[in-house]
């Protein structure tokens, strides 16, 4: 576990640098505009490798416990690597139209699809390597992306007074993507899975009875954490959305350790599950969200003692000092609450309880459109993610008052 979980964050070290040297930069070179722009492209980007994650890479770790006859678990890849490569082409195409009737900036629009094609791509392999039990295949892909994506990207931006424009980012990031995408492929043999049935139909909608509902809880919960990205955006402008998407690169890391995390564990949560090994699974869950909550304390106590600094550096003097303060706040109170309660979540997931998930999401989700808007048309836009503390507040109730009932207290659970 030590060693997934090493591997795991290594890689996601260098990918989790890229991303916050590349925000500097374009936070430095950008007009405020301009990087609300790019900011808000790379939510849609999250958007659809989380729609990715629910239909692919969940069950990927969950219909694959437990089974012991490997022609069983190369059929179920198989069709999972199917089902990925539609999604990947829907999300490029939609990625693409939709830039263009927003934008009305084509070239962006293309480049966009096309970085949105190579990250769902990349994500998909990655996926694939921990559930086959291969971290140091994650960790690679991880390391090539981040040469690839320095080399094309930070590299020319750093040295040069000209910089790169928006859709020369987009398209050297994918070829990035694309490229980890290959060669992890190519290392785990991944070909074997590029074969098509009719049966793949069938066998795929017995999987998307229960993840339907893992789609909509994604999706809820992914309208929850973007509301004020969209709303902001939308009822003011991407200068208005610009400080905020300033401030929650500084959260960012937060993010990726713990899709990372979730990456190495969920296979093995879903393992312990399908044999029945309850009290392993009860133990993990404790002790994880015990060590997140803390680490995630820690990082933003770090954040607020270090602010004057980190603003004088970073934000100044394109962002009022006061609305980064806000939003910086804002974030932290809501991160927080994510380190805790993501652990829980996990649970429900391998627990197979998508539908209970959904739920808890979209109450919480309620909950944060009602507050963002209300902010936004009240107060001002940085007073707005307020709305995520809300909202990630009501979704974690919910969800633990749910694993009190079903596996803490015992009453009605599936565990006995």
């Amino acid at each position: 576990m030590i060693y997934k979980i090493v591997a795991s964050a290594g890689g996601r070290g260098f990918v989790a640098a890229f991303n916050f040297a590349l925000n500097i930069v374009l936070i430095r070179e950008f007009s405020p505009r301009d990087f609300g722009i790019f900011a808000l492209a790379m939510v849609v980007a999250q958007i659809w490798v989380g729609v990715s994650n629910a239909l692919v890479t969940t069950p990927i770790s969950i219909y694959t416990a437990g089974i012991k006859n490997s022609q069983k678990v190369d059929y179920v890849l198989a069709v999972l690597t199917c089902t990925n490569i539609a999604v990947t082409a829907v999300a490029a195409v939609v990625m693409t139209i939709g830039v263009a009737l927003f934008l009305a900036d084509y070239a962006l629009a293309f480049a966009s699809g096309f970085f949105v094609a190579g990250l769902l791509l990349r994500q998909f392999y990655q996926g694939l390597a921990f559930a086959r039990r291969l971290p140091a295949v994650y960790f690679g892909s991880d390391l090539v992306f981040f040469i690839i994506a320095a080399s094309m990207v930070l590299a020319p931006m750093t040295m040069t007074d000209g910089g790169l424009a928006t859709p020369v980012i987009f398209v050297f990031l994918g070829v990035a993507n694309i490229i980890a995408a290959i060669l992890s492929a190519g290392k785990m043999r991944a070909r074997v899975f590029l074969r098509f049935r009719r049966s793949f139909f069938t066998y795929y909608y017995t999987i998307w009875i229960e993840v339907r509902w893992s789609l909509l809880s994604y999706g809820v919960a992914m309208v929850r954490a973007q509301s004020h990205s969209f709303i902001v955006t939308l009822l003011m402008d991407p200068a208005a959305f610009a400080p905020l998407a300033a401030a929650s690169i500084l959260y960012r890391p937060i993010r990726l350790v713990l899709i990372s995390w979730q990456m190495v564990v969920r296979p093995d949560f879903s393992q312990f599950y399908a044999e029945k090994e309850f009290g392993m699974l009860r133990k993990a869950y404790r002790k994880y969200s015990h060590i997140f909550a803390a680490a995630v304390l820690v990082y933003v106590t770090s954040i607020y003692l270090a602010f004057d600094l980190i603003f004088e550096y970073l934000f100044f003097p394109k962002y009022d000092k006061d609305v980064v303060a806000m939003a910086v706040a804002m974030f932290g109170a809501a991160a927080l609450i994510t380190g805790y309660s993501f652990v829980f979540a996990l649970v429900m997931q391998s627990m197979r309880a998508f539908r209970d998930l959904m739920l808890a999401h979209a109450v919480g989700t309620v909950a944060t459109l009602i507050t963002v808007t209300g902010v936004v048309f009240l107060r001002d836009a940085p007073t707005s993610v307020v709305g995520l503390v809300v909202g990630e507040l009501v979704t974690v109730i919910l969800i633990v008052r749910y694993l009190n009932k079903n596996v803490l207290a015992g009453s009605k659970s599936k565990f006995n």
